[in-house]
């Protein structure tokens, strides 16, 4: 079973390097400048890549393997760049029990702190239990 409730909270720390871009790039065709260093000497990771690294992290923490993510809305605010430490972090904000439905906020922070990413996305989870907060 998958316990659930508002508040529970994954954090994941992640580097993506100049090689998750190349590959990334090769896999989805997509060889935008801004990903290609042309001009600036600074790489940005695809919105994409971010966006699956999110996938990820739902999928394998919380709320884990069961979860089938229905929809997804992610603002970029800034750029993230290849090397930099991010940090990516999802909280259930609301639980629809009847529906099996979780509402996750999606957070991105870099290393200096600064939003990069917020969202959220709404999953299935068929094998949810609704558990009370535990440790307060």
């Amino acid at each position: 079973m998958a316990e659930v409730f508002i508040g529970k909270k994954v954090e994941k720390t992640r580097v993506f390097t100049y090689e998750d871009i190349e590959v990334f790039s090769a896999v989805s065709n997509d060889f935008h400048s801004a990903q290609s260093d042309a001009g600036s000497g600074r790489r940005i990771v695809h919105s994409a890549l971010l966006a699956a690294a999110f996938n990820g992290l739902i999928k394998d923490q919380l709320p884990g393997p069961s979860a089938a993510i229905l929809e997804q809305s992610f603002n970029y605010l800034n750029p993230v760049y290849a090397n930099e430490r991010m940090t990516l972090t999802v909280e259930i904000i609301a639980v629809q029990a009847s529906k099996n439905l979780a509402i996750i906020q999606t957070i991105c922070t870099n290393q200096d702190d600064v939003k990069v990413l917020d969202g959220e996305s709404v999953v299935y989870i068929p094998d949810m239990e609704v558990v009370e907060k535990s440790g307060e």
